[in-house]
């Protein structure tokens, strides 16, 4: 079961968390840890949904004409991933086999994305600083679809270790 939790007091995403920031975290139970960080966060952030696809594309339209970034969704990869094949939708900001945090910075915000693996499984997070009303307003409108998004992340993560 995936539920939301508080971040871990051990992630390195706390070091990136001001005040007035968003910050979520999804926990993925499993009964054994096997995947690294890496290998995690590669079945998080590919293997999207149709609908998560669709939508990504909807706002590369919308966004682009206020000459911010459009992130290029990637391909499905295969689910043998290994520790060095990191996901490039996003630069990396922290790479260790217990954790990854990877993100991007742009006008309106700045966001971060950590894959920590624990003893009983792994936490997905997000972090969110808005530079200026566009930000907040960008934030408000994708929240509904980001809650679902990143608990489905930590769901394909649960479900792949469970083939495992």
């Amino acid at each position: 079961m995936v539920k939301f939790v508080k971040l871990p007091a051990h992630s390195q995403l706390q070091s990136f968390i001001q005040k007035g920031d968003f910050c979520d975290c999804a926990f993925a139970s499993v009964t054994k840890a096997q995947m690294t960080a890496p290998q995690a966060s590669n079945i998080a952030l590919s293997q999207l949904p149709s609908w998560v696809t669709n939508l990504m594309a909807l706002r590369n339209r919308i966004v682009s004409i206020f000459g911010l970034k459009t992130e290029q969704m990637p391909e499905d990869i295969d689910a043998e991933v290994d520790a060095s094949n990191t996901n490039s939708l996003f630069q990396t900001h922290y790479l260790t086999e217990d954790e990854i945090i990877v993100g991007s910075n742009d006008k309106h915000l700045d966001f971060r994305i950590s894959v920590l693996r624990d003893s009983g499984g792994y936490y997905v997070s997000t972090w969110v600083h808005t530079h200026n009303i566009f930000g907040k307003m960008y934030l408000l409108f994708v929240m509904p679809f980001h809650k679902i998004i990143v608990k489905n992340s930590a769901s394909r993560i649960q479900k792949h270790v469970k083939t495992l």
